[in-house]
């Protein structure tokens, strides 16, 4: 919802903001790169929140020039996470600032920040809320919906833009790799185009993850020697320092490779396989317990 607001209103200038500390409000409010203006109760349950961002200037998205004339201000409803158990109602003061290149078509633009990019209807840590809800609790969407008040298709479409987006692994200390193999879909035959030949496609893929956090730092085709020694010869010599321990499958493929890039880092077999081989064994054994009874 956009609504013009009066010149009535109190707005923050530069000094005020950039050299002033956080009001208590703003502190317990806690919106990076916005300072609070005023709260107030609600006549049917929840608290409503008016905030301004703390920039007084911002740069044309077209010719980069940046600019502090503002052409009007307008407010904009948006969804926020929750604060002391209430629901809020959080109202954005946006200014929509004057061009002053002379050469840029553009001649008006809106405010953005982190928090609250271009057209978005919510704020950037709400949705990181749900999408960890989702991704670390294991909660569905329909009710990931239902806790923080967002449609199925906004949360969706944050896990897949979480999920599609792996960081350099270069960047990320890891102390402990995991390295797991993953079939994706089903097997499949295809008929060789030169020998006539019904071939099976097995659809594996290997997966290279933080031990400590889960999150994933590489994917590589298939599970062979080959394709993990060749990841992992592409990291830094910092990086592969920093490794202490290796937990694989019960795999001969992936010891031989951690083997011939990292001869001095402890490897180790995930719980999960030990369990289940565990439970395999002990599964075997009633079974010859009970036929020899």
């Amino acid at each position: 919802m956009f609504q013009p607001t009066g010149p009535h209103l109190f707005l923050p200038t530069v000094s005020s903001v950039i050299d002033a500390v956080r009001d208590p409000v703003s502190v317990v409010f806690n919106l990076p790169g916005y300072q609070v203006l005023s709260a107030c109760d609600l006549p049917l349950g929840g608290r409503r929140v008016t905030a301004v961002a703390n920039s007084t200037e911002a740069a044309c998205p077209d010719c980069g020039v940046i600019s502090a004339r503002v052409h009007q201000r307008t407010r904009q409803r948006v969804k926020d996470l929750g604060v002391g158990g209430k629901d809020i109602e959080l109202i954005v003061i946006k200014p929509r600032f004057l061009c002053t290149e002379a050469g840029c078509a553009r001649r008006t633009f809106t405010q953005v920040t982190s928090q609250l990019p271009f057209r978005a209807r919510c704020t950037a840590r709400l949705k990181a809320a749900a999408v960890e809800a989702v991704l670390d609790e294991g909660m569905p969407i329909w009710r990931a919906c239902a806790r923080h008040r967002l449609g199925w298709a906004t949360i969706n479409a944050a896990i897949i833009a979480d999920t599609v987006t792996i960081p350099d692994p270069d960047q990320v200390p890891v102390r402990a790799l995991g390295i797991d193999e993953h079939r994706f879909a089903r097997a499949k035959w295809f008929k060789h185009p030169g020998t006539a030949q019904w071939c099976r496609v097995e659809p594996w893929m290997s997966t290279f993850v933080n031990a400590a956090t889960g999150h994933i730092l590489g994917v590589v085709d298939g599970r062979s020697s080959a394709n993990i020694t060749r990841w992992l010869r592409a990291r830094s010599q910092a990086w592969l320092e920093g490794l202490e321990v290796v937990a694989i499958d019960p795999s001969s493929a992936f010891r031989n490779a951690v083997a011939q890039v990292l001869p001095a880092v402890e490897i180790s077999v995930d719980h999960w396989h030990v369990v289940r081989l565990g439970n395999q064994m002990l599964t075997e054994v009633r079974q010859r317990v009970t036929r020899e009874v």
